[in-house]
């Protein structure tokens, strides 16, 4: 179907690529590509598994742009946590996320881990957005109250002058 519409459009037949879709991704459900990447002018954005030889697919799309793709790679998680104000511009949640939106007010909360939301500070009381062991619910709920020192060790306590 894409061959017939490049042809239908005049597409230039060097300057199409037509990828196949990864089968792992096919088996994860996403039968459009456009789940699994999205492109406009000199960027293409697209999840690692989107296409099948997709290291040899930007390879060639590289040079048919004449070098000007440059790749963007994420970062490993690293288990960064940062809380921000719900009337801050980054509360998506339940706008872009699954679940009940956060009203964007300044006593309200979000807790992003790598830059995803895992817990929420709503009228005095935690919302854990994802499944959090015991250390870690302690360890967000701290940070959405903006004490961090609160799950420090003893003698960092001790340190900081921080009772138990």
């Amino acid at each position: 179907a894409s061959r017939a519409l490049a042809r239908l459009c005049k597409v230039a037949p060097a300057r199409a690529l037509f990828p196949q879709q990864h089968p792992r991704g096919i088996d994860g459900g996403a039968f459009h590509t456009d789940v699994l990447a999205v492109g406009n002018d000199e960027v293409l954005l697209l999840h690692e598994l989107a296409f099948a030889g997709a290291r040899e697919l930007l390879d060639e799309l590289q040079r048919k742009l004449g070098g000007r793709l440059r790749a963007v790679r994420r970062e490993p998680r690293r288990g960064a946590l940062v809380s921000v104000s719900a009337a801050d511009p980054l509360n998506l949640v339940g706008i872009v996320t699954p679940g009940d939106r956060l009203p964007a007010l300044s006593g309200n909360r979000v807790l992003f881990r790598d830059g995803e939301p895992i817990a929420v500070w709503e009228s005095r009381q935690a919302r854990f957005l994802v499944e959090l062991g015991v250390a870690e619910r302690w360890q967000a709920q701290n940070a959405l109250t903006r004490r961090p020192y609160q799950s420090a060790a003893p003698r960092l306590r001790a340190y900081l002058g921080r009772s138990a």
